[in-house]
């Protein structure tokens, strides 16, 4: 469907953003599942994460993998199979969140890269992760920790996926500014990159226009006139 075939485009433009050598931390959803499959030419990546789904043996299999390394996540998501599998990966830590989550641990890591999906970004660069309307769909998790830290490390991005419209096209994901009953799940200095469908916004030091004029451009184009009227406003 739609989703899917956005969700490839997504993790198309994203997997431009990952270079051997990155470690990535990566939520649950289609981007990531569909990126996955982007990287199998990549080399030496290696895996920080709170969750980790079977994606893990395809890049293992494609030798992608940095089995040299240890790999982190707090938790993971799959099949029995899968938790048999995970236990014979003698370079994979599953350990709580206090380690894999110390932002200390996190900001020394060079090429840290964490993707997060969010349900909405405005044109200041704020994103809410977790309320569709007023109502609470979703948590922000531990997102913050790495959006925070990949922004901060070495050669580190913090990129927010999200495709660009919602409803079967009818609303924009990106807005003018979020509803003032939603909290910002991620403040605009935690957020680097943001990809949808129409490509990549590249925000890093950018003045407030310029970031809102990005964002305007990787909108879907039926909305971009009215984004950009509210930003003249």
């Amino acid at each position: 469907g739609d989703a899917d075939h956005s969700a490839k485009q997504i993790a198309q433009h994203l997997a431009t953003l990952i270079n051997d050598g990155s470690t990535l931390q990566t939520g649950l959803g289609k981007v990531p599942a569909q990126l996955l499959n982007q990287l199998s030419d990549r080399k030496n990546l290696r895996l920080h994460t709170g969750l980790l789904t079977d994606g893990i043996f395809d890049l293992l299999a494609a030798g992608t993998l940095d089995t040299a390394q240890t790999h982190y996540t707090c938790a993971s998501l799959g099949s029995a199979g899968f938790y048999q599998q995970l236990k014979e990966l003698d370079f994979l830590t599953i350990a709580g969140v206090k380690q894999t989550h110390r932002p200390d641990t996190l900001k020394a890591i060079d090429k840290l890269i964490s993707i997060n999906s969010a349900l909405q970004i405005d044109l200041s660069g704020q994103a809410n992760l977790e309320y569709l309307g007023t109502r609470k769909i979703s948590s922000s998790g531990g997102a913050p920790d790495f959006a925070t830290a990949a922004s901060q490390s070495p050669n580190g991005n913090s990129v927010i996926v999200l495709p660009a419209t919602a409803s079967g096209g009818k609303v924009s994901r990106i807005v003018p500014s979020l509803n003032s009953a939603v909290p910002a799940s991620l403040s605009a200095q935690q957020i680097d990159t943001v990809v949808s469908e129409y490509g990549i916004a590249n925000l890093r030091g950018k003045s407030p226009t310029e970031r809102a004029e990005a964002l305007i451009a990787v909108a879907a184009p039926d909305f971009r006139i009215d984004l950009q009227h509210s930003l003249n406003g």
